[in-house]
């Protein structure tokens, strides 16, 4: 394997509040909100998750979520009912983050630029909260497996097709789809593909 710039990878995969088209006229983008917040922590060297954060999160725009949102994520009523709105889930994450991560290099790896570009800046932005400056930067896998196999690939189902491996648990579940993330990134540093950030805020 080759030699990284970052002590660990951060795997991270946002699930948020949606509606199927046409559903509510008064929901748009600008007015998601996360309700699921994971991220794995991994050892590069040792292809070891070391850590793992999972919080679902209290929506407050539009608390209760659609029957369209909880079919896709099977993210359900009482699962963010029970849970904390974004500032106090963010505030614990920070504080995980702190613990294990602490001052090593660490760079987040997300499917796509949507979660760090888009999703957590328009939360934070709305809510008076800055971003973490942990989650300024970020690698899109997308651009990583294309390296690698020469085939850009539009989802996460399709780049483990493309390796020959199998999607486990339940797609869009956002700890779901971090251990699947994982699962492609472990394969990629296997092939001497080296993380460097793709995005910055």
């Amino acid at each position: 394997m080759a030699k990284q710039n970052f002590q660990y990878l951060l795997i991270l995969d946002f699930e948020a509040t949606c509606f199927k088209k046409f559903d509510n006229p008064d929901f748009g983008a600008q007015s998601q909100e996360i309700i699921e917040f994971p991220a794995l922590k991994l050892n590069p060297e040792t292809l070891t998750v070391e850590s793992t954060f999972q919080e679902f999160v209290k929506p407050v725009i539009h608390p209760e979520l659609s029957d369209f949102c909880t079919k896709l994520t099977s993210i359900t009523q009482h699962d963010v009912d029970n849970s904390g709105v974004f500032a106090e889930v963010l505030k614990r994450f920070n504080a995980w983050y702190e613990k294990e991560v602490g001052a090593s290099s660490c760079l987040p790896i997300t499917c796509g630029d949507w979660d760090l570009k888009t999703m957590l800046p328009n939360q934070c932005r709305r809510e008076g909260i800055p971003v973490p400056p942990a989650l300024r930067q970020w690698h899109n896998l997308k651009k990583s497996y294309c390296a690698a196999t020469s085939v850009y690939c539009r989802s996460l189902t399709e780049m483990l097709h493309g390796l020959s491996l199998s999607f486990e648990g339940r797609l869009h579940r956002g700890i779901d789809d971090c251990r699947n993330i994982n699962t492609i990134v472990v394969e990629l540093l296997k092939r001497g593909i080296v993380f460097n950030p793709t995005g910055r805020l």
